[in-house]
């Protein structure tokens, strides 16, 4: 038998960070930096102004993986650095305008899905 698997096992069972608190804000902030990347790898569709993106994925990742709350808040923040004026949006947006526009009603609705996205688990 290879001990290959049990080693690796170990390894990604292996806690790099103890603290909870520390561990959930940088799994928070992670989860800022890929909603910002994957709306930066859109396809403009030629029917509507809303593009496809990989924020949804990111969205529920965000909830399953971080929990109701600080998947909430991830999206939160995600909106803050966008409307602050950081260009996170799709197609490089941002500003308070953008969430106003045609995306801002999906942009505004993350939050709230990642926090249901965190109960729809096979538990």
């Amino acid at each position: 038998m290879s001990s290959v698997a049990p080693t690796f096992r170990t390894l990604a069972a292996h806690q790099v960070v103890a603290d909870d608190r520390a561990r959930t804000g940088i799994g928070m902030v992670a989860f800022v930096v890929a909603m910002s990347f994957g709306a930066y790898l859109a396809v403009p569709l030629p029917w509507t102004p809303v593009p496809m993106t990989l924020q949804p994925l990111f969205v529920l990742l965000a909830g399953a993986v971080l929990g109701p709350r600080a998947g909430a808040g991830a999206m939160a923040g995600y909106l803050a650095v966008g409307a602050a004026g950081v260009p996170v949006f799709s197609l490089g947006g941002a500003g308070l305008p953008w969430l106003l526009g045609p995306t801002g009603g999906y942009l505004v609705a993350m939050p709230a899905d990642a926090f249901v996205a965190s109960f729809t688990g096979a538990n």
